[in-house]
């Protein structure tokens, strides 16, 4: 599989990088990772307000809106947002009045689960 960049002619085109077993590194790189999975959990249940700020400001993440959709489409969180400010930005937050034990929660941050209950 190559990559073609529209910037210019046979020089620009480049194969896909490959992982240590010499496969072509595909769609897992563009993937949200566990802990950025985690993160946002633990701070919507614990009553957060998250935006992409936040999420790059504390664990250098750029994946929010990626998580917040399949939290809400896999797992029916029922996460409200709103865009606010003079620049916009999307701000996120679990419903008030939800109850963190009801939940389902990704693999990830299942055991978010029992911590809550201790």
């Amino acid at each position: 599989m190559y990559l073609a960049l529209r910037l210019g002619g046979p020089d620009s085109i480049r194969p896909l990088p490959h992982n240590s077993k010499g496969n072509h590194m595909s769609s897992n790189h563009w993937h949200s990772n566990p802990s950025q999975v985690f993160w946002v959990c633990k701070n919507l249940v614990a009553g957060r307000t998250l935006t992409h700020k936040t999420e790059i400001r504390e664990v250098n993440g750029w994946r929010l809106a990626a998580v917040i959709h399949k939290l809400r489409a896999d797992y029916h969180w029922p996460i409200e947002d709103q865009y606010r400010g003079k620049d916009n930005i999307k701000h996120y937050w679990l419903r008030p009045g939800t109850d963190p034990q009801k939940l389902r929660y990704p693999p990830s941050a299942a055991h978010l689960l029992d911590e809550d209950a201790a």
